[in-house]
């Protein structure tokens, strides 16, 4: 049944390289996106809400994006299950490391726990809208 798999459809008009490669330019402005809304955020943010450099949060997350997309890419390479079985396990696992990010950033330093915490928010509601919004696209595309 061409046209009705999607990892099929996803993995034939490029190569995987390529298809990482124009993830990781729609990456970057996600990445640039979530900079400008978080500085813009920090501007009105009481200053015990500030973190001094919110763009090591974005370097994280554009890091783990990149790397679940390539899991992503390479886990699908000609098994659908695998695609499905490495999104379950690669969000399981994203969710724990998120969690666990949070929880020792807290632990080092609790003056800045609460203001962390919700630029790690801010920024993880930009990268995950974009996640979704581009695989729901890839999936929307090839139906």
């Amino acid at each position: 049944m061409p046209g009705n798999n999607f990892l099929s459809n996803l993995l034939k008009p490029k190569t995987l390289k390529d298809q990482l490669i124009g993830y990781a330019k729609k990456l970057v402005l996600t990445g640039l996106l979530a900079t400008l809304i978080i500085y813009l955020v920090q501007m009105v943010l009481p200053a015990k809400w500030q973190v001094p450099a919110p763009w090591v949060l974005v370097v994280f997350f554009f890091i783990m994006c990149l790397g679940f997309y390539a899991g992503l890419l390479f886990s699908s390479e000609g098994n659908p299950k695998g695609f499905v079985r490495f999104y379950m396990v690669g969000t399981f696992l994203k969710l724990l490391i998120f969690l666990g990010v949070i929880i020792f950033f807290g632990l080092i330093k609790p003056d800045f726990a609460l203001g962390f915490t919700f630029n790690f928010f801010i920024i993880y509601l930009v990268f995950t809208v974009f996640e979704v919004a581009f695989l729901y696209h890839r999936f929307k595309k090839n139906e």
